[in-house]
Formats: structure tokens, sequence, C-alpha cells
């Protein structure tokens, strides 16, 4: 059996030499109503590259559910606690460790797919 997860383009390698493909954990992300897409990327800090996320929360959802759009002091904490969850089931080496809340959509292509590149 053959079993394609993601573009090879996109996998993230830890200094361990695990893999890490984004679009398992992005699947994962937005099956919460409160978030309207994301994204995961490896992000380098102190010469290490950790996984990172860049979300676009669900206004719409939020509205309904809090009566009025939280604050985005509120919503960054709404997302953390999302990601938390999420964290939650995956295996540590790809646990999410930078979040990152968008307040404008992300660049995409004429298909609607977001253009990683630039959005990191």
């Amino acid at each position: 059996w053959l079993y394609i997860t993601g573009r090879k383009k996109n996998i993230i390698v830890t200094k361990t030499g695990e893999n890490i493909y984004p679009e398992e954990i992005e699947s994962l992300i937005n099956q919460n109503e409160f978030v309207s897409d994301s994204m995961v990327y490896a992000l380098e800090r102190n010469g290490q590259e950790t996984v990172a996320v860049q979300l676009l929360p669900n206004l719409e959802n939020l509205a309904e559910r809090y009566g009025t759009v939280p604050s985005d002091e509120e919503i960054r904490r709404i997302m953390e606690a999302i990601i938390s969850q999420v964290n939650d089931q995956l295996p540590t080496f790809k646990v999410i460790r930078d979040v990152t809340v968008r307040k404008d959509d992300f660049v995409r292509t004429t298909t609607r797919k977001i253009r990683r590149s630039e959005n990191i």
C-alpha cells in the first residue's frame, strides 16, 4: 500500500532525522470550528528548527459563540488552547511550539491554496 501524506517540498526534518508533515497537523487544527485555516511550518530559533503555526480565526463562529467578536488577546488565548489540545494528540517531536494569530487572510494561489513561502 502507498499512502501520500504531503508534499516532499513541505516536509520538516528535525535534527534527530524525524519527518513532520505539515498537512497532517493542519488537518487536525482545521477540524476546530473556531479556525478558518492554518499553516504549519518550520521556524528556526537558536540554530534549531521548531514547529510553528499561523492561524486564521473564524470570527463569525467566535462572535456567534461569545455574543460578540472577542478582543485580540482573548482570540489569542482561545487559539493557544486549541493548539494545546492538538499538541496532546501529537508525538513529542511534532509538538507546536510557536503560535501566531493572523488578522488578515493568507496569500493564496488562484486555486485558493496557501502560498507557504509568501506567508512566512
